[in-house]
């Protein structure tokens, strides 16, 4: 009920669409067919190990990240080494990167999508195989 408020008090109401909950599948869609997936966090050293689920199932569509927030966090530097899109906090840079971004979809019609490496290593298997053998590591040294 807020982002109504906050658009009209920032002049961009006009620009600005509300939609209902969807669920899990039409959200990873979803994910899968937008231009660049947003994952704000705070600009602050508290944020140094949070990594939303939502970070994996952004890093699984290939499409390009911009991270917004602490720039030495887990997310912010995965992207920067995976090559999965930018990680920034400066207005100007962010604008920056959105042009680039704009230009390269009006050239071509679409982002390309993100190598499969940008997520190699982060699938619900692969993070599932490390788990198993981390258990039974433990297991084995009891």
């Amino acid at each position: 009920d807020y982002v109504p408020f906050l658009a009209r008090g920032h002049g961009v109401e006009d620009i600005i669409e509300i939609h209902s909950r969807v669920g899990h599948a039409e959200s990873l869609r979803q994910q899968r067919r937008s231009d660049v997936l947003l994952l704000m966090q705070m600009d602050s050293p508290l944020e140094q190990g949070n990594v939303p689920g939502k970070f994996f199932e952004y890093l699984g569509a290939r499409r390009p990240i911009l991270v917004l927030g602490w720039a030495k966090g887990v997310p912010a530097t995965i992207v920067r080494q995976r090559g999965a899109g930018a990680a920034l906090t400066e207005p100007e840079a962010i604008a920056e990167q959105l042009r680039a971004w704009l230009t390269i979809k009006e050239r071509e019609g679409r982002l390309p999508d993100l190598s499969e490496e940008v997520c190699a290593g982060f699938t619900h298997e692969e993070q599932a195989a490390r788990l198993e053998g981390l258990l039974r590591d433990v297991l084995a040294k009891r």
